[in-house]
């Protein structure tokens, strides 16, 4: 027999870790990989070059490793790193 849901069912608790994809400087040829996704320098990333989300690199970081926040992804590149994410690991 199934289980029946209640409608005040409580929320997942949150997780201690966060996901982070491996950073680095942009070179032309990752253009023809799937996994790499580029960032562009802006006010809002903090970034000062062209740089690469590595979709290869994805870690679980402990939240408490994080002191301080740099800078904030664009929504639009945000999703597209997310896309890279599903390709790597074969749900894209």
């Amino acid at each position: 027999m199934g289980r029946k849901h209640s409608q005040s069912a409580k929320a997942a608790p949150r997780s201690p870790v966060a996901l982070a994809a491996g950073e680095c400087h942009w070179k032309d040829q990752y253009s023809q990989a799937a996994w790499m996704v580029p960032i562009l320098p802006g006010t809002k990333n903090m970034l000062n070059k062209r740089s690469a989300a590595d979709a290869f690199q994805v870690r679980s970081v402990s939240k408490e490793r994080f002191i301080q926040k740099i800078g904030v992804l664009e929504t639009d590149r945000l999703n597209m790193i997310l896309s890279a994410i599903q390709i790597v690991v074969g749900i894209g």
